[in-house]
Formats: structure tokens, sequence, C-alpha cells
């Protein structure tokens, strides 16, 4: 990915009950309230960042829960500077 465009990483999930999405970096959870430049559209199921920064690069993980069970899908992200 190269820096300043929108990323969008998609997590297809679906399960009965509805299940929770919760989206993490590097290990850490991302919170769009502390940080404005993400997002998280279709209930969870879609991250967004917006002008992707270098410091963006990293492992991302959809983790989704709900009372069958839990899974998680990673994600690499590189976003490079223009050359």
């Amino acid at each position: 990915m190269i820096i300043n465009r929108t990323v969008i990483i998609n997590c297809p999930v679906s399960g009965v009950p509805n299940p929770e999405i919760a989206w993490l970096r590097d290990g850490t959870l991302l919170d769009p309230v502390l940080n404005p430049s993400i997002s998280l559209v279709g209930g969870g199921r879609q991250l967004r960042i917006e002008n992707a920064q270098v410091s963006d690069t990293g492992k991302y993980r959809c983790l989704v829960i709900n009372k069958a069970g839990d899974d998680k899908v990673d994600y690499f992200l590189e976003v490079q500077g223009k050359f």
C-alpha cells in the first residue's frame, strides 16, 4: 500500500448468533475514538484506515466471538512512502 491512501480490510464473518467483532493491531485493541483515522464499518466487518501512514504498518487481526466459539483472521499491512 502507498502512503496517504485509504486501506480497507474485510473480515468475512457470519454466525448465529451474530458474532462480536474486534480489531487489533500488533496485539492492541483498535479504538476508533482514540484514533480518528480508523473506522469500523458494517458492524465491524470492515476496517478502514484513512490516509494510511508508514506507522500504520503492522499485523492486523479480526477477532470474532459468539456463543459457538471464536475465530480470527490475520492480515499484514505494509504502508510504503512514495518513491
